[in-house]
């Protein structure tokens, strides 16, 4: 905390303190079983569908604002998309992001 007010007073800018984090949001539909008449056999088309939209936030706990953006994927370009959103929207401040060790980041890229 002290190296991150020391580094934003050398940059002429106020430090501000944000906690981020990523979500995945989808679904994925599978056939289950079904109550039919005896004798009742129903036909039901069926595929396995997956599909995901990823959620990238952080939010400043000293005034409540918060960035968020729905991404296509949890990679790198669009961490760092957010990321960039993130410095657009506070261009006068100095963002010590916390964030804990991003799960589906670092899963994807390692």
């Amino acid at each position: 905390m002290r190296k991150a007010r020391r580094a934003a007073a050398r940059r002429g800018r106020r430090l501000r303190i944000m906690f981020a984090d990523e979500a995945r949001f989808g679904r994925m539909n599978r056939p289950r079983p079904g109550w039919a008449p005896i004798g009742v056999r129903p036909e039901v088309a069926s595929q396995l569908i997956r599909e995901y939209v990823y959620l990238y936030g952080a939010v400043s706990p000293k005034d409540g604002t918060c960035v968020y953006l729905i991404m296509p994927a949890p990679d790198t370009e669009c961490f760092q998309i957010f990321l960039d959103t993130l410095a657009k929207k506070y261009p006068r401040h100095f963002i010590l992001l916390l964030w804990t060790a991003p799960a589906i980041i670092t899963a994807t890229n390692s």
